[in-house]
């Protein structure tokens, strides 16, 4: 079990083992979202919404972009879109280590 009064606990504001995490995963996106959109040029920016109720995911499991090695995007958002202005790059989505220097215990 998880001691959060002990030093050796890191988690931060990560609410993942608790009870509250889709309340307070909600609200942290919609925040985050709220923070982007108050930048100028970003009005228009939405984080992207995983239906996780949708037939596509009842029938694969988890979307696309979670397993994909790579994926593709645009090299310039001030070009046309096209193969021209692409490029394949490691699918941060897919997976993501932690640097020690972030503050997680080694033996956690």
């Amino acid at each position: 079990s998880v001691d959060p009064v002990s030093v050796k606990w890191w988690g931060g504001y990560c609410q993942h083992q608790n009870v509250l995490f889709p309340a307070w995963h909600r609200a942290y996106v919609d925040s985050l979202e709220e923070a982007l959109q108050s930048i100028e040029g970003c009005e228009n920016v939405h984080q992207p919404f995983w239906d996780w109720m949708s037939d596509a995911t009842l029938e694969k499991g988890v979307p696309d972009i979670l397993t994909k090695e790579n994926l593709i995007v645009m090299k310039d958002v001030n070009q046309p879109e096209g193969e021209a202005n692409t490029k394949s790059v490691p699918n941060p989505f897919r997976n993501f280590k932690l640097n020690a220097a972030a503050g997680a215990p080694n033996d956690q």
